[in-house]
């Protein structure tokens, strides 16, 4: 058995209103993958914040090498090689890869108080070398993609001499090829005795690449367990929920008529990321869009929304054209989007969590000048606890939320309003498995409330239970359009990466 490098003992963490951390206990063996897992709320984050130096325990210790330590900032634990990766990583974007790896420690000459570019430029190009990367140090961040991007955040870590690496969703916005080769990274850290703390809400991977899986609950620990070849999805989802009902996202039969068409898109072009782009979209359909990050998905759902202007093409919504000049014209024909990237375009940070969930949908609530108060906080309160939405008051600023938790509050604002069609990118972002069934049960009664639904996910499990029809897309074009009932996982893969399958996309009967 591995050496215990790190121990936190009976930690209790107080927020204003709140006990986000009781008596939890958590060790951190050298050379293993420690899965930390619960769901939104149950107090992951708190605890890795307090073990890098982001917050501050109320109550117990933390243990470094046998030493009693307390971290009042996170440079006290990046010192005693403790390092967190946040989901929303912290890179400056218009700095090259090298300057943010030692951003702060540059390399200087001996002699004279400059830096030494050649030589930052050398050993940030060794490290990433070892992570198996040839990302040029020299390049701005802002050209590398989400996974290149976590690389160089694994990178600096490296650079700071880390002995623990808290990764906190690591494979959130990152395609099928990339999870793989940062596994593979993964790996090599753990052989070379790096000890990893990875958070997730897909238990499928936890299983995969767990040595030592520890569950929270509700601000508690509810159990530490070595991962074995016996151990499910199902088990886990017992330990995470305890106190509730796994719930059952089950497709309700639609009869199968011929629905007019809500939404259509003819030859739509955007700049090289969308090229002749064309669908049909039915009222009660949930039409799902699968592709690679880089294929063109997120850029389409922006066109159709009105937040990009195509170059060319034509929309026609309800059989007549539609031109989505900008999101108002779109929140004016009842279209709602629910965005992958929650803190720059679903939220307003600054504004409370109830005005974030009214907005746009203060009309409903108002009578001339003024807002029906109680009726809107009825409402947000049913939608919040619906979402399990885990907050102190609702009147609190938004940004106080965890990520997953601010999905939620876009998520419960898009479906309390009246929509005629929703755009839904990565709506189970980051969410624990009971609000994902939840939300799934949403959008699967939109539709057979008569909604047209459009549905990109980088969950291919996701696409395959929600969608009526699947458009698979490769590199900005439609490869192909197939029903969802006659589709394999396997199929649908090889057309996203670009291979037209040889064997049927059906499964032979």
């Amino acid at each position: 058995m591995n050496k215990i490098i790190c121990e936190m003992k009976h930690i209790d963490k107080l927020f204003p209103g709140t006990q986000a951390l009781n008596d939890v206990e958590f060790t951190i063996r050298a050379g293993e993958i420690h899965a930390l897992i619960g769901t939104n709320g149950s107090g992951k984050s708190t605890l890795s914040n307090i073990l890098a130096g982001t917050f501050q325990q109320s109550r117990g210790e933390i243990i470094v090498n046998g030493e009693k330590v307390t971290f009042n900032q996170p440079s006290q634990a990046m010192d005693m090689g403790i390092v967190l990766i946040h989901q929303e990583l912290k890179l400056m974007p218009e700095m090259t890869v090298a300057e943010n790896i030692f951003f702060g420690r540059f390399q200087r000459y001996t002699k004279y108080p400059v830096i030494n570019w050649k030589e930052t430029n050398r050993q940030a190009s060794t490290i990433l070398h070892e992570l198996g990367s040839n990302i040029d140090p020299t390049i701005k961040v802002s050209a590398l993609s989400i996974a290149e991007m976590q690389l160089v955040e694994i990178a600096k870590a490296l650079s700071k001499e880390a002995k623990i690496l808290i990764m906190d969703e690591p494979t959130a916005s990152l395609t099928f090829e990339e999870v793989r080769s940062l596994f593979k990274v993964m790996k090599d850290l753990k052989r070379k005795g790096l000890a990893i703390i990875y958070i997730s809400h897909r238990l499928e991977e936890i299983l995969e690449m767990a040595d030592r899986i520890t569950v929270l609950e509700d601000s508690k620990l509810v159990t530490s367990i070595e991962n074995s070849p016996n151990l499910t999805k199902e088990h886990l989802v017992r330990l995470m929920m305890p106190k509730e009902k796994k719930m059952a996202s089950q497709r309700l039969g639609v009869k199968e008529v011929d629905r007019p068409v809500k939404l259509s898109a003819r030859n739509i072009c955007y700049k090289n990321k969308v090229t002749n782009f064309s669908f049909e979209l039915k009222y009660g359909e949930v039409l799902g869009i699968a592709g690679l990050m880089g294929s063109g998905r997120t850029e389409l759902l922006k066109c159709i929304f009105g937040a990009h202007s195509i170059k060319s093409g034509e929309f026609y919504l309800n059989g007549k054209p539609y031109k989505p000049k900008s999101p108002v014209t779109s929140l004016n024909n009842r279209i709602a989007l629910i965005s992958e990237d929650r803190k720059r375009e679903g939220l307003v940070l600054s504004m409370s969590i109830t005005d974030n969930m009214l907005f746009p949908n203060f009309r409903s609530y108002s009578f001339g000048p003024f807002i029906k108060n109680k009726m809107a906080k009825k409402d947000v309160k049913f939608q919040a606890d619906n979402l399990n939405l885990r907050y102190d008051k609702l009147h609190a600023f938004t940004r106080s939320l965890s990520g997953g938790n601010q999905q939620k509050v876009i998520v419960a604002r898009e479906f309390n309003r009246p929509i005629k069609l929703l755009v839904a990118s990565q709506p189970t972002r980051g969410l624990d498995v009971g609000s994902v069934e939840y939300i799934h049960r949403q959008i699967l009664e939109k539709r057979n409330q008569g909604c047209a639904v459009l549905l990109v996910s980088s969950e291919l499990d996701e696409i395959m239970a929600l969608s009526d029809r699947i458009a698979v897309m490769y590199r900005g074009k439609i490869v192909d359009i197939l029903p969802a009932a006659q589709a394999t996982k396997e199929g649908v893969g090889l057309l996203m990466a670009g291979v037209k399958p040889t064997a049927p996309l059906s499964p032979v009967s």
